[in-house]
């Protein structure tokens, strides 16, 4: 799993090295959903649970997306 999260890291590091555009949000999220996904296939049992429990809840902490307001 470390491998997975390590991979999806750079990826996201690359892509905001980049630039912020209009389509970044998008290949950001499916970055995410794509190592969700294999997080998943390494998981047994309740720990799927506990991981899809897990994430609703930094989703609820993290509120709409989008950018951080400019100050």
């Amino acid at each position: 799993m470390k491998g997975i999260l390590e991979n999806l890291m750079k990826k996201q590091r690359e892509l905001m090295e980049e630039g912020f555009n209009e389509g970044t949000r998008e290949k950001m999220m499916a970055l995410r959903e794509e190592s969700n996904g294999k997080i998943k296939k390494v998981l047994k049992g309740d720990q799927i649970e506990k991981f899809d429990k897990m994430q609703e809840e930094m989703r609820q902490r993290r509120g709409p997306g989008g950018p951080p307001p400019q100050n």
